[in-house]
């Protein structure tokens, strides 16, 4: 368990640009690291339900004009 755990956290590393690389490199776990990029990659629930709810509103609002 521990290869595979070390073999995943140097996959993840390695297919990272340094700003990402930056967030994570403290993360002893391949988990751990995988959650923290979902969390700033996608957002929390809450953050997409907000983010489609805005989409949802400026459709909502969108005008065709004359010209």
């Amino acid at each position: 368990m521990v290869q595979q755990n070390a073999k995943s956290i140097h996959t993840i590393f390695f297919s990272l640009g340094p700003d990402e690389y930056n967030r994570v490199s403290l993360c002893d776990y391949a988990k751990k690291i995988w959650d923290k990029l979902e969390v700033t990659n996608k957002g929390t629930s809450r953050v997409n339900e907000s983010k489609i709810n805005l989409i949802s509103l400026n459709y909502e609002h969108f005008k065709v004009e004359p010209d």
